[in-house]
């Protein structure tokens, strides 16, 4: 599955199983040197010792730490981490995003990614949809969603 595949699946797992207390997101890691990058070109050179490797697969740590822990207010978001860039995707331009040189803690992650913004799949969904269905609010979009879940999940009881 490619990389719009993987955050589509997120925004719909995400808004199917929001009403359960389950965040979705993803991790998207642009140049990261794992095993099957290191046929690209420069990906195979280390840095010097004791200097931070922003190609280094452990860039991402925090951040996947992060959307695991019950701090995390995110749900429904692709954040592209590149070496000491953390960024929220807003569909494919890059929304706000934050910097810092060398590996940051999951403490100093969750308290700089304050800074970004983050789009609420339902309000992004009802403003999609304003003109097929009318001015639709949130809740009444969640509400239409889970009702729909609901008869999905009966209708597939039933058959079963």
């Amino acid at each position: 599955m490619g990389n719009a595949g993987v955050a589509a699946l997120t925004i719909v797992a995400a808004l199917e199983l929001g009403r359960y207390g389950v965040r979705v997101d993803c991790i998207s890691p642009s140049m990261a040197r794992t095993r099957l990058a290191l046929a690209v070109p420069d990906m195979g050179q280390e840095s010097p010792a004791g200097r931070f490797n922003p190609l280094h697969p452990a860039a991402s740590a925090p951040v996947a730490a992060y959307l695991a822990s019950a701090a995390c207010p995110f749900t429904s978001q692709v954040l592209s981490v590149r070496g000491g860039t953390v960024a929220i995707n807003h569909g494919w331009p890059l929304g706000g995003h934050i910097h810092k040189e060398g590996l940051r803690s999951v403490e100093e992650l969750a308290e700089k990614v304050k800074e970004l913004s983050m789009d609420d799949p339902f309000d992004k969904f009802a403003q999609a949809l304003t003109g097929a269905i009318g001015a639709v609010g949130r809740d009444r979009l969640r509400e239409m969603i889970d009702t729909l879940l609901d008869q999905a999940g009966q209708s597939g009881a039933a058959s079963a």
